[in-house]
């Protein structure tokens, strides 16, 4: 018997998704209304992601990505995104970072997306942020213990 304790009970649902190649925080919870909001494209949830590609991101590159970019295979445009560089961040990781912010989830939709202009996706993170709009004028602060535990899982 495993000595960690059960962060996760059966009847919760995982909220959110990452593909085999990204990391970045998952929750999980008991509210099927939360999970549809953050989950379905129709909701318009804000959802933030740290991106690394395999050259220098141009002005060009961010202007194309957040205007929407054509996906040949889906048939469609997607949605406008809002993306920024981080002047924090040291220039050489800055040179080949970006932060972009979608309001749809498609499948592997950043990744596409960079691949239809020519980028490849080195790294990807769901950032959460550290806080979930869980109603229209309530806002959940996930904090640090929280979120130890749930990487200890």
């Amino acid at each position: 018997m495993s000595s960690r304790p059960s962060v996760i009970k059966k009847e919760s649902t995982l909220i959110g998704r990452l593909d085999k190649d990204s990391e970045g925080l998952l929750l999980f919870d008991q509210s099927g209304d939360l999970v549809n909001q953050i989950n379905k494209a129709s909701g318009y949830k804000e959802k933030e992601y740290i991106v690394s590609v395999d050259k220098p991101v141009t002005k060009e590159f961010l202007q194309e990505m957040s205007s929407g970019v054509y996906l040949p295979e889906l048939e469609r445009t997607t949605r406008r995104a809002v993306l920024w560089q981080d002047p924090k961040s040291p220039k050489e990781i800055q040179r080949r970072q970006f932060h972009i912010v979608l309001t749809e989830g498609l499948n592997r939709q950043i990744r596409r997306m960079c691949e239809a202009l020519s980028y490849e996706v080195t790294r990807l993170k769901a950032d959460s942020g550290d806080e979930y709009r869980t109603g229209k004028n309530e806002t959940r602060r996930i904090f640090r213990d929280q979120k130890r535990r749930v990487r200890a899982f």
